[in-house]
């Protein structure tokens, strides 16, 4: 049944993480020493592949260590892919020296296996391209100029249909993080995944969203649109053996041009892992399946599922 929803239930007395807590060790991952922040304190970042060795990545954001920085550590790392190869990462994702917001964009998609992290603020994993700004020309007000990069408050994404982010673990050890955000056109948390994180964002649509730098949390923003019909939709799907714990849980998936739900056999919002949470949202316009658990509060408040005619 095609659902239009946004169910929502919260509860509170929570406590929390801070930051990751890394449960492998990082001293073998791949190192990359990022570029200086700039004023804005975001690190940008640009490569033509990338993908970890069999430990993991790790961003260098330690001025001791690292001398492009400058003696400045950045707030706010972006890494993002201009090539044509999907970014593979095998175990820890994490940050040297002074903790950060770290963003991987990569619109061939974004794969992360048996993972964990490691001294980060707020991860952010989109299978999308970051989208330049523009500012108009103070002299010629009908042109626009680049926006200083410097001058970015906060950083914008574009996501198209069928890109992808797969979470998958075989083992039950938990990602743990402060926060996570995920977006791409189709979400896939596979087998023993299992994030303990306090605020978790996932995003299952084509279109675009917006980091705040401050907070490190994505927002999304206008939703993808086409002349042409596709048989295929966004979708999240947590396994039967996924878990999904956090203070605050943000599920959202949109349609793009499908009239009806029979156009679109595979553009839902599928949970059957367990969630557990204190603040669950669940919005969109998508099919709902579920056939896992929610527990929600201290309570284990059941979610009660309502259609909007």
């Amino acid at each position: 049944m095609q659902l239009r929803y946004r169910c929502i239930t919260s509860l509170f007395l929570f406590t929390f993480y801070h930051y990751a807590i890394a449960s492998t060790n990082t001293t073998q991952a791949k190192v990359i020493n990022i570029t200086a922040p700039l004023e804005n304190h975001i690190s940008f970042n640009r490569f033509e592949t990338l993908s970890s060795n069999e430990h993991g990545l790790v961003f260098n954001n330690d001025i001791s260590d690292n001398s492009a920085l400058g003696g400045k550590a950045a707030k706010m790392i972006l890494a993002e892919v201009t090539g044509s190869e999907a970014t593979n990462i095998q175990g820890v994702i994490g940050i040297k020296g002074q903790t950060a917001n770290l963003v991987i964009a990569n619109p061939n998609g974004i794969t992360w296996n048996n993972g964990s992290a490691s001294n980060i603020a707020s991860l952010s994993l989109v299978a999308g391209n970051f989208e330049r700004q523009f500012i108009k020309d103070k002299t010629d007000p009908k042109k626009l100029l680049p926006k200083p990069l410097k001058d970015y408050s906060q950083l914008k994404f574009t996501v198209s249909p069928g890109s992808q982010v797969t979470i998958n673990q075989q083992q039950a050890n938990p990602i743990q993080l402060s926060k996570i955000n995920v977006f791409a056109d189709r979400i896939k948390l596979q087998n023993a995944v299992n994030i303990t994180s306090a605020v978790q964002n996932y995003l299952s649509s084509s279109g675009n969203a917006s980091l705040s730098i401050r907070e490190g949390l994505l927002v999304s923003g206008a939703k993808y649109k086409a002349t042409t019909l596709h048989s295929e939709g966004s979708q999240f799907e947590l396994s039967e053996n996924g878990k999904l714990t956090g203070r605050s849980i943000l599920l959202e998936s949109h349609r793009y041009q499908c009239k009806d739900s029979f156009m679109c056999p595979q553009n839902k919002v599928d949970i059957k892992g367990l969630i557990e949470a204190m603040n669950f949202s669940l919005q969109g316009d998508s099919q709902f399946a579920l056939t896992g658990r929610l527990r929600l509060g201290s309570n284990q408040q059941e979610l009660v599922r309502q259609t909007v005619e």
